[in-house]
């Protein structure tokens, strides 16, 4: 479980920003015609806006472990099937601190998912972790829109973000 003292702030600068910005709309135009999981319909503007705002929270992500000494590769690309940072971290953004990790049903449940807020943009806040087996263990299943269910994790699950660092250091050194 995490409190607030937990939680790691990290401040995008606007050069980050604007790459966010053009990555994440290069990203929605690779994927113009595919259609999306989980039943989401198609909206190339709504897209934008979600890809652009995804990238923020995967730099604040890819940020905090590069700090921490430990070495990141970010996917730009957004290859499905792939993390968004090395071979298992994805980064899950909300736009309030009210809001939940969800989780796809398909998700890899060997990743370790990363819940970033950017209620307070251009601050984000990575407010814990939780690794997919122990969130589709923990979390029930809630249809938040409609034909779209996905696990839920409550916030009171996350893990400490200085507790993944010391796991990834520690499969780092294996």
């Amino acid at each position: 479980m995490t409190t607030s003292e937990d939680w790691i702030w990290i401040t995008l600068i606007p050069e980050r920003l604007n790459f966010c910005d053009r990555e994440g709309a290069l990203r929605t135009e690779r994927r113009r015609n595919q259609p999306h999981k989980n039943n989401l319909a198609k909206d190339f503007e709504r897209d934008l806006l979600r890809d652009q705002n995804a990238m923020k929270a995967e730099a604040a992500t890819m940020l905090y472990f590069s700090c921490q000494g430990i070495p990141v590769t970010w996917d730009l690309g957004d290859q499905p099937g792939k993390a968004d940072i090395n071979d298992d971290i994805d980064a899950k953004l909300i736009s309030t601190f009210k809001h939940r990790l969800i989780m796809q049903l398909d998700a890899c449940l060997d990743w370790y998912y990363v819940l970033c807020c950017n209620e307070q943009h251009p601050r984000y806040c990575l407010l814990g972790w939780a690794l997919g087996h122990d969130i589709k263990r923990l979390a029930p299943i809630r249809e938040l829109q409609v034909n779209r269910p996905a696990y839920v994790l409550e916030n009171d699950y996350l893990q400490p973000m200085r507790k993944l660092v010391t796991i990834l250091k520690r499969q780092d050194s294996q």
